[in-house]
């Protein structure tokens, strides 16, 4: 995946090519998190992954996908299911992470970052999809905002407000989360495969941040 260089004007045409490959990522990054993986799942990340090391990529992002790949053909489905219930779903685990960025952000629930997202997505008019589990910044829940902002970028005319939105949201929110997470799965003697998930969002969302220099 490459970057480049993306002009904020309104008046620009869409570029079909680039909003396809940006909201195939966000696709692969929301899967992750969503639930715990079946034998579908990984053979979809190894087919992804295995797609995006053929492309000529930069190299803190070659190095996640190496080694998110790497992992995948080591580690059976037993050993990445049992890690993702000791780290996002089992309450009586001594190793569990949050999956909600404000909570990284703040230290807390629904601080003054869940705020400051709730304005962002009510005046870019997201909501959250009736079938979507949890608040709105749970991982899956707050890439799908950022996806959809994305894909409105089909719209000639919702261009420019689209990438405001998506400047907000990048900037503020998903950016410093992403990095504090990533730190937080670090840290975390259970996160094998997924601190490596983490550390592939954190690339993949500096891509992002390379389209609003």
């Amino acid at each position: 995946m490459t970057t480049a260089t993306t002009n904020n004007n309104a008046a620009d045409a869409p570029d079909y090519q680039l909003i396809r490959i940006r909201a195939a990522v966000l696709e692969l990054l929301k899967s992750f998190f969503l639930k715990e993986p079946d034998g579908e799942m990984l053979a979809s990340w190894r087919g992804a992954l295995t797609a995006m090391k053929e492309q000529d990529l930069e190299p803190g992002l070659s190095r996640a996908v190496g080694n998110l790949d790497q992992m995948l053909h080591k580690m059976d489905l037993a050993a990445i299911r049992d890690e993702y219930y000791e780290l996002f779903v089992n309450p009586y685990s001594d190793d569990r992470v949050p999956t909600n960025a404000c909570y990284h952000m703040d230290g807390k629930m629904f601080g003054e970052s869940f705020v400051r997202l709730k304005e962002i997505l009510a005046e870019a008019a997201i909501e959250k999809s009736k079938d979507a589990k949890g608040a709105e910044d749970e991982i899956p829940v707050l890439l799908d905002a950022y996806q959809a902002l994305i894909l409105r970028e089909k719209r000639q005319d919702e261009i420019g407000s689209a990438r405001h939105a998506q400047g907000l949201l990048l900037n503020e929110i998903l950016l410093p989360f992403s990095e504090r997470f990533a730190s937080a799965l670090a840290g975390n003697p259970r996160a094998i495969f997924y601190h490596g998930c983490a550390d592939f969002m954190v690339h993949c969302l500096g891509l992002e941040r390379a389209l609003f220099a």
